[in-house]
């Protein structure tokens, strides 16, 4: 292999691994805003991004097949975003939720108007 051979390899693995860096910042971030019990839980996202890029890894002399991928990611998206307003992810966060704290925000917002209820479980 000569000098610029390796050097685009190289070139390709930093911007690859950069890209992995981003994604796994971003989910870990995002996810945690939308679903509040991940908001405690961000190394199960961690282990789970870790996890597809073994995945992906172990299946790299497979031709890509972008199309079942690009399926997953819009499914996740739109369960995450709740484009038609289902609530799954609340759901999904009351269900988990069995941390302390849990019993001081209902406390705490049992005890305002219902308009600045309406508005933190809009912004929650």
């Amino acid at each position: 292999m000569n000098t610029v051979q390796s050097r685009l390899l190289s070139l390709r693995i930093l911007i690859l691994s950069a890209g992995i860096l981003f994604l796994e910042m971003l989910l870990i971030r995002w996810i945690g805003t939308e679903l509040r019990v991940f908001a405690y839980l961000q190394n199960g996202i961690l282990v789970a991004a870790f996890l597809g890029l073994g995945l992906g890894c172990r299946n790299a002399r497979q031709p890509v097949r972008l199309m079942p991928a690009a399926l997953c990611l819009l499914f996740i998206a739109a369960l995450i975003r709740d484009p038609f307003d289902w609530q799954i992810g609340e759901g999904l966060s009351q269900g988990l939720v069995a941390f302390q704290d849990s019993v001081v925000w209902y406390a705490i917002v049992g005890r305002w108007p219902p308009y600045v209820r309406s508005a933190l479980i809009v912004m929650g």
